[in-house]
């Protein structure tokens, strides 16, 4: 039996609440402001890392600060490590009196914190340093955007998952799309905020949008960029995304072209579009389709 290996690295906000909004504090902030000293510093001072664990540090991806967990292979485990990372962060935030926020759009205010010569500070006025690709919109190309006069910034919650067998590997593109209407419908129809969910989806939050990654011991995996950070935090809900990660994989085992061409339209519909009853019917009737099938096979 195959076994799939998931990881993350979502990304949270540190933030403070002005006329009910929430505004993040970007990380190097609490460099100048505080005297913090990053843990490590990379060349280009893009990822500076505030917080190294065994299982998890805490690095900055332009405004947000951005957890690389270890992987595991049940919710359980990855649950506690998100868990145990979150705790950090959100003591470290309500230390210097601001909050933690797991939601998928926060507000940014990038005049409030430019200085002149911070290459720091440069990073959290562009969006999409690192390309990424669709399995479903061939023509789509990821552009770099100036980011300086958006009011904006998303939090991904990115799911890695790599397989024994590489089948992943062989097959990347359809088991994107079939991850797109298992797992980005059972996010959508799951999120708490809709509406920032659908504010996130213009860039970061369409259906197909994903990596191959590279992971240790020459593993090659996929990192579905779709979903947004709002799973993370709960266990039920990292359990349904593993879950219905699991079941993108049996149809990519069993090669069920028929699920896909059923339905990758309401799937893009439903997530573009972020219409919570829209992927819970498509969910629904995955659920009786596959229950027919069982009985046929």
């Amino acid at each position: 039996m195959s076994k799939l290996v998931f990881g993350t690295d979502p990304e949270v906000f540190v933030t403070e609440r002005k006329n009910d909004k929430e505004y993040a504090i970007p990380m190097p902030h609490f460099f100048s402001e505080y005297g913090i000293k990053p843990v490590e510093v990379d060349e280009l001072k893009k990822h500076p890392v505030l917080i190294k664990r065994d299982d998890y540090k805490v690095i900055m991806d332009g405004v947000s600060f951005e957890l690389n967990v270890r992987p595991a292979s049940d919710a359980k485990s990855l649950h506690a490590t998100i868990s145990n990372a979150l705790d950090e962060i959100g003591n470290f935030a309500d230390k210097y009196g601001y909050n933690l926020s797991v939601k998928p759009t926060v507000n940014y205010e990038f005049n409030r914190f430019f200085k002149p010569d911070d290459d720091m500070l440069f990073q959290c006025g562009i969006f999409g340093c690192d390309k990424d690709k669709d399995a479903i919109l061939e023509s789509y190309d990821s552009p770099e955007i100036d980011a300086v006069e958006h009011e904006y910034r998303y939090g991904g919650g990115h799911l890695h998952i790599s397989d024994d067998n590489e089948l992943v590997n062989i097959y990347p593109v359809a088991f994107v799309k079939f991850l797109a209407i298992f797992c980005g419908n059972y996010a959508v129809a799951n999120s708490k905020y809709p509406t920032l969910e659908h504010l996130r989806a213009w860039k970061y939050g369409q259906p197909g949008r994903y990596r191959i990654q590279k992971y240790p011991n020459k593993v090659v995996g996929v990192e579905y960029r779709t979903p947004s950070n709002n799973w993370i935090s709960e266990l039920s809900y990292i359990e349904g995304m593993l879950h219905h990660a699991n079941l993108a994989y049996e149809a990519l085992k069993n090669k069920r072209s028929d699920i896909i061409l059923d339905y990758i339209d309401d799937t893009i519909k439903a997530i573009s579009d972020t219409n919570i009853n829209l992927a819970n019917q498509v969910l629904s009737s995955i659920s009786w389709k596959e229950c027919a099938y069982a009985r046929r096979n």
